[in-house]
């Protein structure tokens, strides 16, 4: 997802990732309550697949300087 949200923009691929990884996480919840090995691991793929990039908000954020909406200090904490 990363190349795509370098190509189209960090909000439509976060906002996509943010409905989308949680379900995928939920399938494979349900798939391996008894779901067959290929259910688990296509339902383990998807949720691996729509992990959202956060690295490519984390850069743009620093690249845009250190007081970037205030978020600057958030990515640099820890």
């Amino acid at each position: 997802m990363g190349p795509v949200a370098g190509r189209l923009g960090s909000t439509p691929v976060l906002r996509t990732a943010a409905v989308a990884h949680p379900a995928g996480l939920v399938a494979f919840v349900f798939a391996a309550d008894g779901g067959s090995t290929p259910l688990i691991c296509a339902a383990a793929m998807f949720a691996g697949g729509t992990c959202p990039p956060l690295t490519v908000p984390a850069y743009a954020t620093l690249q845009a300087g250190p007081d970037a909406d205030g978020l600057a200090g958030v990515l640099l904490a820890g």
